[in-house]
């Protein structure tokens, strides 16, 4: 039963949410970036005015979609130890808030890189990581020195024990960054790997 109830949750809000339903949980703002102030809360309204200022008036008018897959996000991240199936639902629904933004945003928005990311992210959680591969990609592909994104192909291929992709990944990233701490980490965790195969 409780696996029925699951599927019809997710089959709601997979493909495109279609209602904006979104409800802010106290104290939930502050974890949230400052663009999304005032498209989650209404009793904020100039950082709206900023917001569109940055982003564009059409991509402004679909923000709260995109605020609220992170504050989903947030939610899924903070709610380990609880029910399996409520973080997954979490995630799910961070994933379509965020599609939805992404078929509504428009070529020039500034932070498709992160968008792309964070897309990633919520699917790698519910065991999508073929998708979230492909969306971590876009993220590079938009903003080349965007580690985060660098560091999530190359913790996928390790976990994967797809050892030569991995070094793919993390030899491209230092590349770009040299003296990144958190890929020399990784680098040397790889290495050791090595050793012990």
């Amino acid at each position: 039963m409780k696996n029925i109830l699951f599927l019809i949750l997710i089959l709601a809000y997979s493909t495109t949410v279609s209602a904006f339903d979104f409800v802010l949980q106290p104290g939930e703002l502050k974890f949230l970036p400052k663009y999304c102030h005032a498209k989650l809360d209404p009793k904020l309204s100039g950082p709206d005015s900023m917001a569109r200022n940055f982003f564009g008036h059409e991509n402004s008018r679909h923000m709260h979609h995109y605020c609220a897959g992170l504050a989903y996000i947030h939610r899924g991240d903070k709610a380990i130890g609880a029910d399996s199936t409520k973080r997954r639902f979490l995630y799910e629904r961070a994933a379509a808030e965020i599609g939805y933004m992404e078929q509504h945003m428009s070529p020039d928005f500034r932070i498709r890189y992160e968008l792309f990311f964070n897309k990633g992210y919520a699917l790698s959680k519910v065991g999508r990581g073929a998708e979230a591969i492909i969306y971590f990609q876009k993220a590079i592909d938009e903003e080349p020195k965007y580690l985060k994104a660098h560091r999530a192909i190359f913790d996928y291929y390790f976990e994967l024990n797809q050892l030569e992709r991995a070094t793919d990944v993390i030899t491209r990233a230092l590349e770009i960054s040299p003296n990144s701490s958190s890929l020399k980490r990784r680098l040397k965790k790889l290495q050791e790997k090595k050793k012990g195969t």
